[in-house]
């Protein structure tokens, strides 16, 4: 059976997100969105998205959606403009299959 993930792209529509030196984060959380999509489907995973357009992207339905698909994990990708440095990923409190995957996708970021 395969693997089943549900990726969000963060912000969208009249909602940019952070914006900062030429960019909006709705643009860039799309695009590695859509990247990541593609690469995990091209190794056989079933993905849905949130979008995989610029629109409004209401959190309430994204998550109804994410329920219905019934996803063995769902990621959300956000670029932060807080004043800090680096990278950060959050998980579930109970651990489990979504904090080793947060720490791979820690580990992967940083060794770019």
């Amino acid at each position: 059976m395969s693997k089943k993930v549900f990726i969000s792209a963060g912000h969208g529509g009249s909602n940019p997100g952070a914006v900062g030196n030429g960019f909006k984060e709705k643009d860039l959380n799309l695009s590695i969105a859509l990247a990541c999509g593609n690469y995990l489907k091209a190794r056989g995973v079933e993905v849905q998205m949130s979008r995989t357009k610029d629109e409004n992207d209401d959190l309430g339905q994204e998550i109804r959606e994410s329920n219905a698909f019934n996803p063995d994990v769902t990621v959300s990708i956000h670029n932060n403009a807080g004043g800090g440095d680096g990278i950060e990923v959050w998980h579930s409190i109970v651990g489990g299959t979504g904090k080793i995957l947060a720490n791979n996708i820690l580990s992967e970021v940083v060794k770019i």
